[in-house]
């Protein structure tokens, strides 16, 4: 049976995760995502992606019209600037966290293999 972390462990988590979730990047996202729920346009735009995908992906991705299209629509969307911001901010927090992971993994090897 696995021990559950200790006190001070769970603290220590709990503060990298308020760090993440007040960083600039984050909150930004959050706030674009909000004002994006309400854009008909990238919703639309969005949604047919998702089925356009799933038949492509039927296809076994043999269908290049159908990739086309995907492209195209992918291109639409990335034109549209509070998307296009989204999507930047997104990416610059997801390599914030990967470099927090990779750090933390050099971390523990460098005490494990000691």
């Amino acid at each position: 049976m696995e021990k559950p972390m200790n006190k001070e462990a769970n603290v220590a988590l709990n503060d990298i995760i308020d760090y993440f979730r007040n960083n600039e990047y984050y909150l930004k996202c959050i706030s674009l995502k909000k004002q994006m729920e309400n854009n008909n346009d990238i919703n639309t735009r969005v949604e047919k992606i998702k089925q356009l995908q799933k038949q492509y992906v039927n296809s076994n991705f043999s269908d290049e019209d159908m990739k086309e299209e995907l492209d195209l629509l992918e291109k639409e969307l990335l034109d549209i600037p509070i998307y296009n911001e989204y999507n930047r901010n997104l990416e610059e927090m997801n390599k914030q966290i990967e470099y927090f992971k990779e750090e933390m993994n050099h971390y523990f090897n460098d005490i494990l293999n000691k």
